[in-house]
């Protein structure tokens, strides 16, 4: 067996060592991905096309390795060329011993040995949880069971249906077609990005896909969540969520001056357009066909295409499929339907109602007063971080469960994102005991509609001066 050749070579088993990625500034991770981070080791060889792995103070060179990952390619294409890929090793791995931790030091190319933090108790007693809770029954068992693989292919069959009705014109399509679209991407994609739906590495990276066309695109996605957001939550020098509405603030602590003038009445209408962002222009932005310095300038730090996905010819075309179907979803209303009523509606409503649903399940649990204290940035324990920068919603709901995929826990999901959501309603009552015994106080709402209010009253608070400056201009003439 070729895996187990290579374990046998030291170049061994496991690693979803690399799945990950943290920028330490957006400036570096910038850099990585736009200049090339391709160049030589230390020790005189010449770099892969998408530069090294970075860990812990420690580089690795592990393209021999890539073919061979038990997570498939995509993940550990995604902490090569970056800055520093060391939070997310921990999210998915055990720190300073395990297999993963051996396989990496086979590949190891930097003269000095990496420097692990403080074994994290939180950590380990998470992972005990899930041992306890899944038992040694294999794999499969934390990803997601048939019975949630059923109700995600009834979610799709449904999308489907209401997709032809859009085609047909129907009206009552529309609000289906938003339904059952969000249903698909958070249950199915945004689990599959975290290689947690399935066991198999290319039904993850093609199931990232359910995302398009109205969500996000998938390859620029990997980026802006599991990197970005998931190692820097809440972060304002990282967490790219924090520049939704950018110049508007969603962050008591970006204190950092707009270049461009204060707010305008199009920064609040951003709200309903996030899917252009996300869909058309993020790609084309990483593309070059649209201006990435501007694009950079106007939202910092900007998502990306990352190093190791962008160094693929493939990639770089498959990023282009996103804006291309996009283009396509508004140009069939244009050209197909008889008025011009019915040409915007049947363009705007999916576009403003898709962007609405992700902003409400996505952003609601992290853009709140508990989950912004100053103390959370600074919590050493990665672990810790993670749980404090969240609030937590109908726990023990299945409804929220599948609506939210998984979203109404977001304390947890941060926690164990390898982890498939229909498991976390079993998993929270251990998840609470465990925090309540590292001393985390998981903050919760008592709804999503509570959530939402409190969200909004923040930003709201957030953007008072700049508010009521663009409202006096606007009354002024």
């Amino acid at each position: 067996c070729r895996f187990a050749a290579v374990v046998k070579c030291r170049k061994s088993v496991a690693l979803l060592a690399s799945i990950m990625c943290r920028p330490s500034s957006p400036t570096a991770t910038h850099a990585s991905a736009h200049g090339g981070a391709a160049g030589g080791t230390k020790d005189g060889r010449h770099a892969p096309a998408g530069g090294l792995w970075r860990l812990f103070g420690a580089e690795y060179d592990l393209e021999s390795f890539v073919k061979m990952h038990p997570g498939g390619e995509v993940a550990i294409r995604l902490a090569q060329g970056t800055a520093d890929a060391s939070d997310l090793f921990a999210s998915y791995h055990t720190v300073g011993e395990g297999r993963a931790w051996i396989t990496l030091e086979a590949f190891r190319v930097s003269s000095h040995p990496p420097k692990p933090p403080t074994p994290s108790a939180f950590a380990a007693d998470l992972r005990a949880m899930v041992s306890e809770h899944f038992g040694d029954t294999g794999r499969a068992q934390h990803k997601a069971t048939a019975l949630h693989q059923a109700a995600c292919l009834a979610f799709f069959a449904l999308q489907i249906a209401c997709w032809y009705g859009w085609l047909c014109g129907s009206y009552a399509s529309l609000v289906g077609l938003v339904l059952f679209h969000w249903l698909t991407a958070v249950n199915v994609s945004h689990d599959a990005s975290h290689f947690a739906f399935s066991t198999n590495h290319r039904a993850n990276e093609a199931l990232v896909y359910a995302s398009l066309p109205l969500m996000y695109a998938p390859l620029t996605w990997y980026h802006q969540h599991v990197v970005a957001h998931h190692t820097l939550c809440n972060n304002v020098a990282g967490d790219v969520d924090l520049q939704h509405f950018a110049p508007m603030k969603l962050h008591p602590e970006d204190k950092r001056s707009n270049p461009h003038g204060g707010h305008t009445l199009l920064d609040y209408a951003k709200v309903l357009l996030v899917s252009v962002h996300l869909v058309f222009g993020v790609p084309l932005f990483n593309s070059g066909m649209l201006p990435f310095d501007w694009y950079a300038e106007h939202y910092s730090p900007a998502v990306l295409l990352l190093p190791g996905l962008k160094a693929s010819f493939t990639r770089r075309m498959l990023n282009l499929l996103s804006p291309a179907l996009y283009v396509g979803f508004i140009a069939y209303p244009l050209l197909s339907f008889p008025t011009w009523h019915q040409k915007l509606v049947f363009v705007l409503l999916p576009i403003m109602g898709a962007s609405l649903v992700f902003l409400l399940f996505t952003q609601v649990s992290h853009i709140q007063p508990e989950a912004q204290l100053p103390a959370n940035q600074i919590e050493p324990d990665f672990h810790k971080r993670q749980a404090r920068t969240a609030i937590d919603y109908s726990t023990d709901s299945t409804f929220w469960a599948y609506m939210s995929g998984g979203l109404n826990v977001q304390s947890l999901h941060h926690c164990l994102p390898y982890v498939n959501s229909c498991h976390y309603r079993a998993l929270y009552p251990k998840f609470e005991i465990v925090c309540g015994r590292h001393g985390i106080e998981i903050a919760k709402r008592r709804g999503i509609l509570d959530a939402a209010l409190t969200a909004m009253r923040h930003v709201w608070t957030l953007n008072d001066s700049q508010r009521k400056l663009l409202f006096n201009e606007a009354i002024s003439g």
